[in-house]
């Protein structure tokens, strides 16, 4: 077999590098922005790994995954039967107007809680016996505030591990959809899940509860994103590094300690115009979730305030549950060349990453140098360049837009993918009438791939473009913006070409025309260039238009000679 797979993959590899002729064969593979190199097709299964192999223990068919909600979404969805489902709050909602009204008790439940107030929460609610995660994230919340004291929050939770009875409840929750939010690449987000348990594991340690104890008293939230493949690999390569985790403390049977991962939709890749392509997004993550294994899933609304929304995030589980045939089987895509490679490289690359963490101190000390925040600020950035190049695309945003549609809600999350373009767009709305958002591409030359870029980038954030036919010569040009009448143009040419027909002499004080340049970029906005900031700089273009009442203000065409 392993001959004959051989004999096939020599087979394949010869006819594919016909069809790229003078291509190199890494033109079509790709990069994850963890720089994990993702092939055309794979194989071979992974090498052996120090990793090992887990998953739930029985189908989601025996044990299925609960729903979580959210308090204002819940009165919307009690059913008979469904009583014993996920009841999600977040932390900024007070519990006690939800909590008062359940008659039920050992109902389930997601609730995080202040460090400091999470004792006295228990306290008060314990006649309620409630199961689940009722817990606090003391990294998370230092993570968002330095001036947190994490000493006095362990020595806060400490006597939660003697008192409480509720053997199965966990009490530390470690949330590593705060770095994905800020984000952080799939790798980052283990590395982080790991650390943070690693250093609750250690504090508590020393407040003399074992590590097998703290262990257990531990759930995990990740935030499932779109790239398919990925999100189920990162679930898969985070259950193996739980056990490795807990090998290095010596934890006998560590794989009897599974841990509880909640997962819930990524808010980072969500857009607020085309809003049902939302609803699309959610369907693909969640179905990454639950391959990956997750044991509870909150699905966003499309929608936030809307009851349609919160009833089709509802009907999605429905359906994934009981139509799609996922429920049956545990690990459904183990086995798969591609996605083994995938999650040991993940597992791996997240390991060098918690070691380097480790190394540094720990994930406490990591976040007071803000050595972790600065690595995560970086891929942050890249993700914004690739965007901007057209190597992501935003759905709605920077690629298929509805240029007609303007946003019907408003999402809060200014780390989404999609902000900076919906931010300028929003202010060129608000800034030029409808017929002054027309742009012309002034072709120079024929490079499709410029051509495409700067009409991506301008339709992004509002314009209508056009494109002129190819102009050789000056005279070409000026003829042209005779007898047309856009309201701005930009000139798609080549330095070497501006120079020659000392064309940016020629249009200075013309505030219409901006350059596309192939060098470095200049302050000045009338020029562009694709190795920049590009909507930095579309942005301070339509700020020297203010004063222009030419551009700003919805008056008949003129015509220009």
């Amino acid at each position: 077999m392993k001959q004959n797979e051989s004999v096939l993959e020599s087979a394949w590899l010869s006819l594919a590098k016909k069809t790229l002729k003078d291509r190199e064969w890494e033109s079509i593979c790709s990069q994850t922005l963890d720089s994990i190199k993702i092939e055309p097709l794979y194989w071979k299964g992974v090498d052996p790994s120090l990793f090992t192999r887990t998953h739930r223990s029985s189908p989601y068919s025996e044990q299925p995954w609960r729903i979580a909600l959210i308090p204002e979404d819940f009165s919307s969805y009690q059913r008979d039967g469904e009583e014993a489902r996920f009841l999600y709050l977040h932390e900024n909602i007070k519990a006690s107007p939800y909590l008062e009204n359940i008659i039920k008790k050992d109902s389930y439940f997601f609730i995080k809680q202040s460090s400091l107030n999470l004792a006295s929460f228990l306290q008060k609610y314990a006649s309620l016996q409630m199961k689940g995660i009722i817990g606090s994230d003391p990294l998370g919340e230092y993570y968002a505030s330095a001036s947190f004291s994490l000493e006095k929050a362990y020595d806060e939770l400490l006597p939660l591990f003697y008192i409480d009875k509720e053997e199965s409840r966990k009490l530390l929750i470690v949330d590593a959809s705060t770095y994905e939010n800020d984000g952080a690449t799939a790798t980052q987000q283990l590395a982080s899940a790991i650390a943070v348990a690693c250093d609750y594991i250690d504090a508590f340690a020393k407040r003399g509860i074992s590590p097998e104890q703290t262990a257990k008293k531990i759930a995990f939230t990740f935030s499932i994103s779109n790239e398919f493949f990925q999100e189920i690999a990162k679930i898969r390569a985070f259950r193996a590094l739980w056990i490795h985790l807990l090998e290095c403390f010596h934890i006998p049977n560590p794989t009897s300690i599974l841990p509880h991962i909640h997962a819930k939709t990524s808010s980072r890749n969500k857009t607020a115009y085309m809003t049902y392509t939302n609803l699309l997004r959610t369907t693909t993550e969640s179905l990454s979730a639950l391959l990956g294994g997750v044991d509870s899933l909150y699905i966003e609304p499309y929608e936030r305030n809307s009851l349609l929304g919160v009833r089709m995030a509802l009907n999605l589980h429905h359906i994934l549950y009981y139509e799609t045939g996922i429920s049956y089987v545990l690990d459904g895509g183990g086995g798969s060349y591609y996605l083994e490679n995938l999650t040991t490289e993940f597992a791996e690359k997240a390991w060098i990453h918690f070691q380097a963490i480790e190394k540094d101190g720990g994930m406490a000390n990591t976040l007071e140098k803000g050595t972790w925040q600065r690595k995560i600020a970086i891929i942050h950035e890249k993700e914004q360049r690739e965007i901007q190049k057209g190597n992501i695309a935003i759905v709605g945003t920077t690629d298929y837009i509805s240029e007609t549609e303007n946003p019907p809600l408003f999402i809060s999350n200014e780390n989404r993918r999609a902000f900076p373009y919906e931010k300028l767009r929003s202010r060129i709305l608000a800034t030029l009438p409808s017929s002054k958002r027309n742009i012309t591409l002034l072709l120079l030359h024929k490079e499709q791939e410029e051509i495409e870029f700067f009409s991506r980038i301008f339709t992004s954030v509002g314009f209508t473009v056009q494109e002129s036919t190819v102009l050789s010569t000056v005279e070409d040009l000026k003829s042209f913006l005779k007898e047309d009448f856009s309201s701005f143009y930009i000139l798609c040419g080549k330095n070497e070409l501006y120079k020659q027909f000392d064309l940016p002499s020629l249009f200075q004080f013309d505030k219409r025309i901006v350059f596309a340049v192939d060098e470095a970029p200049r302050k000045s906005s009338i020029f562009l260039c694709k190795e920049e900031d590009i909507l930095s700089k579309v942005a301070l273009f339509i700020e020297t238009l203010k004063g222009d009442e030419a551009c700003t203000k919805d008056l008949p065409s003129k015509n220009r000679s």
